[in-house]
């Protein structure tokens, strides 16, 4: 088979995912809870308190005994006295000893402790007379009342002890809900994965080039890394861009070394032309080439590399991901390569794919490669998942990724798949 040389998709995730696990798990850090949205946890997060921390009423309305209301009914109503109003963080005013007593509470507001009183009535169930001061003197309920109704007790929200969040979790915005309220002010979480990145070719110039010189072209997938990385829960810093000068490729190198980062990102420069100077640069370097070319479309280049520590004891260099720098191949480097070892490092496994029925066939020539193709995906009125494939499949063509919201992934086997046969596909987001 044509492509027999390349290693297979799956031997080059296999590998991923051991690298990952054999640098073992990121290290702690202490951080406070304002800041550790998006951080992932290293422990289990448990309560040290009740919430709420005491009995308190669930609506605004008329503390009482719900014994008391027995035989009330809207042609037998029962007059209560009030003697006093609690308001939410207010003085605690308890009920009189004689029956038929009643205080006006308000929603949040702590009941008496010890009290004999065990309900609260709705305001909106009762006939509530009022002095010219507005104060309440006396309501009529024309119902029975059970006990405990619209009562929230201590410890009904969290217990002593109970789990706010296990660890391996990802710090979400809702989560600080619990955590603030339970007077968690600071949470540890594994300290983010530093990634270097670093683009290759004389071709490129910055975005944010205005006017652009011929034969030239933007860095278009440096933004988009950076962001999809900050996406990740990862510390991203590029280091620049080199001009295909072997060289400065490797005083980066020696920077990132220098610098502990996890992981380089690089773009460029993993083919087989006399300008792809990486894989040289890595063998003078001493790094460990894992695997090089993949039997993928796009991005077959694709490079994995561990670089060594050098004179450090007992530590491992960062990790190498070398993505082509057609920029199609790059977010197709990064969906299949790059985040599954990002996510294995801080523990997580990678999300599995969906399944979609194709709706129209696709010429996947030759035989042999796994194929991430543009594509767009959508639920039809049965409720079943469609997928279409684009014409356009080049990998330096971006405009279809901006139409595209999926990557469909056709699998080796076959060089065509035929309208109604299923396919994994990824979304985008």
């Amino acid at each position: 088979m044509e492509h027999a040389s390349y290693l297979s998709y799956l031997n080059a995730q296999e590998i991923l995912h051991s690298l990952a696990q054999a640098n073992g798990p990121l290290e702690k850090e202490e951080v406070m809870i304002e800041h550790a949205v998006g951080r992932i946890t290293t422990d289990h997060i448990s309560s040290q308190e009740c919430m709420p921390s005491f009995d308190n009423s669930a609506m605004d309305g008329f503390f009482i005994r719900a014994e008391d209301t027995i035989g009330a009914t809207p042609n037998h109503p029962l007059v209560f006295k009030v003697n006093g109003c609690i308001a939410a963080g207010g003085p605690i005013v308890d009920l009189n000893k004689e029956p038929r007593s009643s205080v006006e509470i308000m929603t949040g507001a702590a009941l008496p402790e010890k009290s004999s009183g065990n309900a609260v009535i709705k305001i909106e169930e009762v006939k509530v007379t009022r002095d010219a001061q507005g104060k309440a003197t006396d309501i009529i309920i024309s119902r029975e009342v059970k006990k405990n109704e619209n009562i929230r007790f201590m410890g009904e929200d969290f217990k002593i002890g109970q789990q706010i969040l296990a660890g391996g979790q990802i710090i979400r915005a809702h989560h600080l809900l619990s955590l603030a309220g339970l007077g968690v002010s600071s949470v540890f979480v594994q300290r983010k994965m530093r990634v270097a990145l670093i683009a290759t070719g004389k071709e490129l110039c910055a975005h944010t080039t205005q006017k652009l010189p011929y034969g030239s072209i933007r860095n278009s997938t440096m933004p988009y890394l950076m962001e999809q990385l900050k996406a990740l829960g990862t510390e991203p810093q590029f280091y620049g861009l080199v001009k295909d000068d072997s060289s400065s490729f490797q005083m980066m190198l020696s920077r990132a070394m220098d610098e502990q980062v996890d992981l380089i990102v690089t773009t460029g420069a993993v083919s087989a032309g006399q300008y792809d100077f990486i894989v040289p640069a890595l063998k003078d370097k001493q790094a460990l080439i894992h695997f090089h070319r993949v039997a993928i479309r796009p991005g077959k280049p694709v490079l994995c590399a561990q670089l060594n520590a050098g004179q450090r004891v007992n530590q491992k260099g960062p990790v190498l991901l070398g993505m082509p720098g057609n920029p199609v191949s790059t977010a197709v480097g990064f969906y299949f390569f790059v985040a599954p070892f990002i996510l294995t490092r801080q523990g997580f496994k990678h999300t599995q794919p969906l399944v979609a029925r194709l709706s129209c066939g696709v010429d996947k020539k030759p035989e042999g490669l796994r194929c991430f193709y543009k594509g767009r995906i959508e639920y039809g009125a049965d409720g079943q998942l469609s997928a279409q494939v684009f014409k356009e499949q080049s990998s330096s063509i971006v405009h279809s990724v901006a139409e595209a919201n999926a990557w469909v992934i056709l699998k080796e086997p076959k060089s065509a798949v035929l309208a109604g046969e299923y396919v994994d596909v990824v979304p985008f987001i």
